[in-house]
């Protein structure tokens, strides 16, 4: 069962912390080390904090984002529900990486979820997971990088 208040905190306290690291510490890292060195160490830092915020999600028993609920829905109703028709209706594989973009760890916690509910990760959720925070380190790199060059050229 869903339980409102949970998904709030869940997706507030994962708003506020995701827009400092994605609009305060990317672009201050990639300023001072430059986008190929600042965009590996942002990189390597998502794929410790999604990791640890995995084994955080899985050994809690909680449905932070609903998504857990939206899957019991899925299932009762036989189909897909309509969000994920709406990611869906472009493929598999761009909805993947749409959700990639917009956050790695999220992407990870729709597409596998609970499915092992272990702290340890298959070869799939290796897969998923690695695959998911690296689209998102290059997008973000190359995102970040491209608007601090513009910004420079402009101001400086």
């Amino acid at each position: 069962m869903v339980k409102p208040h949970i998904v709030s905190i869940g997706f507030l306290t994962h708003g506020v912390t995701g827009f400092m690291y994605d609009y305060l510490l990317y672009p201050f890292t990639i300023g001072i080390f430059g986008a190929f060195a600042g965009g590996t160490i942002m990189t390597i830092a998502s794929l410790i904090i999604n990791y640890a915020l995995v084994l955080l999600y899985r050994k809690t028993k909680e449905d932070w984002f609903g998504f857990e609920a939206l899957r019991l829905k899925r299932a009762e109703e036989g189909g897909e529900s309509k969000l994920l028709r709406f990611f869906l209706r472009f493929g598999y594989y761009p909805a993947f990486v749409g959700l990639s973009v917009y956050d790695p760890f999220l992407a990870f916690v729709y597409i596998q979820g609970r499915e092992n509910p272990s702290h340890t990760f298959t070869i799939q959720d290796w897969k998923v997971f690695i695959v998911s925070n690296l689209i998102c380190g290059l997008i973000w790199t190359s995102l970040v990088s491209g608007a601090l060059y513009t910004l420079r050229l402009a101001f400086f």
